[in-house]
């Protein structure tokens, strides 16, 4: 990958590296005439003229969304063939960077996180979006510590590209429902993604581990481990959980099958999911595993 840093994309230059993934780098950008600053996201890709097309009319599409626990699109171009975004600049990093791989996070960050997560996702889907890649690492902290849903739509930008199109999976394995990994993304699908984030966040590790091919199939075929045989205070969190949501929402026990997040902004009436991604329900149940609701 190629050090950018120093070169102008539109009306910013690149002063840092801040991040790279498997779809782009991002970096700091500086105005060149005003003092602002955004965060620059440059794909992995060069693009035809046929792609360019595309790439711009979709990159306009996802600049519509406009929510508080968004990331905003700025701006966006391509250069030389290379695509990139301008974006909202998050200061305080990733809640991955807030919280490595391997850590349990305090059961008031993750209600606060998942809160205003699901207000985004309610928001994007009604927009008749979906994200594709849910996960820590899309979680960003803005200036007063807020959490903003980034890269909406990144991994479909990308894949715009012929040269990745054939290349990888969209979106995430560990965090990927059946139905996403076998090719057809729906709304339910992003509710999966964050129900294996809470349940990475409640004990530490994701529900699936290994290779691309073992997660894969894990994914499609096995239940997720219960988390009481995890770590020992996963159970009363999941408790903590369920209870502080019902009563936030001023409800009655949801049935075992529901989404227990109705104050969250329900996503989607479990109603109106795929059988595959009715798998989930936040912050922890898979329901075509349903037998996990009684062993949890």
């Amino acid at each position: 990958m190629a050090d950018r840093v120093g070169q102008q994309f539109g009306n910013y230059r690149l002063v840092t590296l801040l991040g790279q993934g498997g779809f782009a780098e991002v970096y700091l950008g500086q105005h060149v005439r005003l003092n602002l600053q955004a965060a620059i996201k440059v794909l992995h890709t060069h693009l035809t003229e046929q792609e360019v097309e595309h790439f711009q009319q979709e990159a306009e599409t996802i600049a519509t969304l406009m929510h508080p626990a968004i990331v905003r699109i700025l701006d966006y171009d391509v250069q030389d063939g290379v695509p990139f975004l301008v974006m909202d600049y998050a200061p305080n990093g990733s809640l991955r960077r807030r919280y490595p791989k391997g850590g349990v996070v305090p059961l008031p960050q993750i209600l606060s996180s998942v809160k205003q997560v699901a207000d985004a996702l309610q928001y994007a889907h009604e927009q008749k979006f979906i994200h594709r890649d849910v996960k820590p690492e899309n979680m960003l902290l803005g200036r007063q510590q807020e959490v903003l849903l980034s890269d909406f739509g990144l991994a479909a930008l990308a894949h715009s590209s012929a040269s990745l199109s054939t290349q990888e999976a969209i979106g995430t394995l560990p965090y990927m429902a059946p139905e996403q990994i076998e090719g057809h993304p729906r709304v339910a699908s992003d509710q999966y993604a964050l129900g294996v984030v809470v349940y990475e966040w409640l004990c530490g590790s994701r529900p699936f581990e290994g290779s691309a091919t073992e997660v894969m199939v894990q994914q499609l075929t096995m239940p997720p481990p219960p988390l009481h045989e995890k770590v020992a205070t996963a159970l009363p969190r999941c408790k903590t959980l369920r209870r502080h949501w019902r009563t936030r929402a001023n409800m009655p026990t949801p049935p075992r099958h529901s989404f227990p997040a109705s104050n969250l902004r329900q996503v989607r009436p479990l109603s109106q999911t795929s059988p595959r991604s009715r798998c989930l329900t936040l912050p922890l149940h898979w329901s075509h595993r349903q037998h996990c609701l009684r062993r949890l």
